[in-house]
């Protein structure tokens, strides 16, 4: 856009005493309009500079709306594949408890060895360290999805609901050209 116009005045040997722009014959009085008119193709490359500035701002923002929606993507995967992990420990953490009754059974009637009972009760501390860590990490990504909603760190975050997985089908050449699709920065290289 051009320069906003100027509009001025000037007062010469004005009289302080009065203004009395008529007391005198040597007050001037001056008046102004000025505007700025750039050189041919100036306004035109200036727009032109604008509007790419304000498409790579878009791009910026586009990029990281992408960015944003992909992290909360993978925080909802990495719950989905705790949630599963932490079940099936559970199941292992029961089906030891059923072997370890069985061992101890065994032993009691003499048909097995004390070992037997004692490896199950090993087996079963390290099931319980796992299920403790994967709830930990659970923890940590459902705070961290929190985060990237802007709720509070602490909110509670429920199971992921369930999904199946579908079979790609796409070529090389069809999943280049959705990258540079969706990502206008790749579209630049």
């Amino acid at each position: 856009a051009m320069e906003d116009p100027m509009i001025g005045f000037e007062a010469r040997n004005l009289p302080l005493s009065r203004f009395d722009f008529d007391s005198t014959p040597m007050t001037g009085k001056m008046i102004s309009v000025s505007q700025a008119i750039p050189l041919p193709g100036l306004l035109r490359a200036r727009t032109a500079i604008a509007r790419s500035e304000a498409d790579e701002v878009d791009a910026r923002l586009e990029e990281r709306k992408r960015m944003v929606v992909n992290q909360v993507k993978q925080a909802y995967f990495e719950l989905d594949f705790l949630d599963r992990a932490i079940d099936l420990t559970r199941e292992n953490r029961r089906l030891l408890d059923d072997i370890g009754e069985i061992a101890e059974q065994q032993y009691a009637v003499g048909r097995g060895i004390q070992a037997d009972p004692l490896r199950v009760y090993v087996a079963r501390g390290m099931v319980d360290d796992r299920l403790l860590e994967l709830e930990a990490s659970r923890g940590s990504v459902a705070s961290r999805l929190n985060l990237i909603l802007r709720r509070d760190p602490g909110a509670s975050v429920g199971s992921v609901l369930p999904w199946t997985p579908r079979k790609l089908t796409w070529t090389e050449s069809d999943l280049e050209k959705v990258a540079v699709k969706r990502r206008g920065l790749l579209a630049a290289l």
